[in-house]
């Protein structure tokens, strides 16, 4: 007689916080293995950071994400940018907070972000299609709002103004498809929204540092090192 399979599950589960609020910790601890940095240097994790904790049948993907805060420079905000996309892709996203500091300023707008539904209706309209020509206007529209109330709504909440949450998100997808070599540069361009390959190569070195074709080539070196 043959046993029945047994039913699996899977689940996502993003660790969002402030810098240091122990989320690389916490990481390491859940999948038993020092995976992600710790340090207490702000701002060590830049890039999200998975790991997976199994448990009879069922499967926990963990995502760590870079510190949440108030940014300064274009690599705070691509990073804040990082964080808040891993929310939009979760099952389930939990928001640490350091005991001995308590909930402070980047902690409450951390919630006003979670919990403002009108800005998540347009920061899932933004994941879900982000090949769309967004402007802010039309954002203001999913999210009912006026169009100077969801900027300074969104800019207060997410840390960054909504352009700017765009960017980073087509981005993190055009650096995703470049590792797995899922199409040239055209091919990419196409898929996070860009019309030509010239104008995606020209935003992507601006933002990350190296053209397209130099990122694939290093990401590549460097797994096989």
């Amino acid at each position: 007689m043959v046993e029945p399979a047994q039913a699996t599950s899977c689940g996502f589960v993003a660790l969002i916080g402030a810098p240091n609020a122990g989320k690389s910790t916490l990481l390491n601890a859940l999948v038993g293995a020092k995976i992600s940095i710790v340090t207490p240097k702000v701002q060590t994790t830049r890039a999200l950071i998975r790991g997976i904790a199994i448990e009879a049948t069922s499967q926990l993907i963990f995502v760590d994400t870079p510190g949440i805060f108030a940014p300064r420079r274009r690599l705070d905000r691509a990073m804040i940018g990082s964080a808040w996309g891993s929310t939009q892709d979760a099952d389930v996203v939990a928001l640490l907070i350091d005991s001995h500091k308590g909930v402070q300023e980047d902690e409450e707008a951390i919630l006003r972000g979670l919990a403002d539904e009108r800005l998540a209706v347009a920061i899932r309209r933004m994941h879900e299609s982000p090949t769309r020509p967004w402007a802010v206007a039309q954002l203001a529209k999913e999210a009912a709002l006026s169009r100077s109330a969801f900027f300074e709504r969104f800019n207060r909440a997410v840390g960054v103004a909504p352009m700017e949450y765009l960017l980073a998100w087509r981005m993190a997808m055009a650096k995703n498809l470049l590792r797995r070599k899922e199409g040239g540069v055209a091919e990419v361009a196409k898929r996070v929204g860009y019309s030509s390959a010239s104008a995606f190569s020209v935003a992507f070195t601006r933002y990350v540092g190296l053209p397209p074709t130099r990122y694939a080539r290093e990401e590549m070196e460097a797994r096989r090192s």
